[in-house]
């Protein structure tokens, strides 16, 4: 058991590992006997979203437990379930529209998440719509979505549209009535560029599965697992969701080539993502890995001092707050090589992106000087959020 866990935190801990395992814990009863701080719990488990899997865990035992408890992991779940299904309907939308138009999608995480990894429509309450295609069908793609009820966020000139393209990875768009998100991504790019997934290898392995009775594209095992520990770096594992998820994805394919999978993080520069994130999953959800991904998880030493640091942010009491600089640290820690952790640093200086447009407004001629304001805005919003924790300090 892992130590500097509260009674509280414990038992959402508890919960999570019973659902992912799909088990039940003998001790569950004793545990929820000693919890005294119910709304300190509930707190935790809202903000690392897992309160669907916490109501789970609970159902059996509802009698010992607050009637307001109960009611409110109730709602919690009802609530993830009616979001999850409308989202679900308006994948199946886009993804027809898509189709009729001859354009090539495949959807990952979020809502595929829950219908194909948990089996449970409520257990991972998606925030948005993520749909991987080929950066040719962008342009089309936004006359589409914007004929369908999805308009630009913003108005962008051709050179601004250009960069986007070359330069980024997605594209978001907000349905008119502000009910669902969708990011179009068209290349698997993390940390400004600084290494990719191959789309090449993901169009060649694709798999279908069904969504609400009907077949869609999904990853591979594989390519599922790499994401997902590489969406967990991105954002420093802050959530307890996040390694819930890579865990339960482990669990759920009772064929993953494991071999291919370290051979794909060595020869992208991610193994160190990848050790992370299978040592997470060990850790905090106790699922049992295979022998060959449990010898690899000791070779490296910065990785298991990784996952210390998370896993000390996961059990400490204040909620930890994503920030630029924290997570730019921790990107650089996580990057196992060098020239990684070079470009990484480069492209954050010369990446520009829609905040460096709306800055000023540059003819096409110009706008590579967009490479000069920049640096110059970063110092400003450093300067900004220095002043602000400044004044709440005063």
């Amino acid at each position: 058991m892992i130590s500097g866990l509260s009674m509280e935190q414990a038992l959402v801990w508890r919960c999570c590992r019973s659902v992912i395992a799909s088990t039940k814990d003998s001790a569950m009863p004793e545990l929820i006997g000693k919890i005294i701080h119910w709304d300190t719990l509930l707190n935790y488990a809202r903000w690392h979203g897992v309160m669907p899997l916490l109501n789970q865990a609970l159902a059996p035992h509802k009698a010992a437990m607050p009637s307001r408890v109960v009611e409110e992991l109730t709602v919690a779940y009802v609530n993830a379930l009616k979001h999850n299904l409308f989202l679900a309907s308006e994948l199946l939308k886009v993804l027809e529209l898509f189709e009729s138009h001859g354009i090539q999608a495949v959807p990952f995480k979020g809502i595929m998440l829950s219908a194909c990894v948990y089996g449970n429509m409520a257990f991972h309450r998606a925030s948005d719509l993520d749909i991987l295609v080929h950066r040719e069908d962008v342009p089309r793609i936004k006359t589409l979505l914007a004929q369908a009820g999805y308009p630009p966020n913003k108005t962008l000139s051709a050179a601004q549209e250009q960069a986007l393209l070359k330069q980024r990875n997605e594209y978001h768009v907000l349905r008119l009535d502000g009910q669902c998100c969708l990011d179009i991504h068209w290349q698997m790019v993390y940390y400004f560029d600084s290494f990719l997934i191959s789309t090449d290898d993901i169009w060649a392995d694709l798999r279908t599965t069904r969504l609400s009775g009907r077949p869609v594209p999904t990853l591979s095992p594989e390519h599922l697992l790499l994401l997902l520990c590489i969406h967990g770096s991105n954002h420093c594992w802050y959530l307890l969701s996040m390694t819930c998820d890579l865990a339960r994805a482990i669990m759920a394919h009772h064929t993953i080539a494991w071999d291919k999978i370290l051979a794909r993080a060595e020869r992208q520069g991610i193994k160190r993502m990848v050790l992370l994130g299978f040592r997470l999953a060990a850790q905090i959800m106790n699922i049992i890995l295979p022998p060959a991904i449990q010898n690899s998880l000791f070779t490296d030493p910065r990785a298991d001092r990784l996952a210390h640091t998370v896993i000390n942010r996961l059990t400490n009491k204040r909620s930890f707050r994503l920030q630029r600089m924290r997570l730019m640290a921790f990107h650089l820690r996580v990057l196992s090589r060098t020239r990684d952790k070079i470009r990484y640093l480069f492209r954050i200086l010369i990446t520009t992106s829609e905040k460096d447009w709306a800055c000023c407004a540059l003819p096409r001629s110009l706008f590579a000087l967009y490479i000069f304001i920049r640096p110059l805005r970063f110092c400003l919003d450093a300067w900004k959020q220095w002043r602000n924790r400044a004044s709440s300090r005063a």
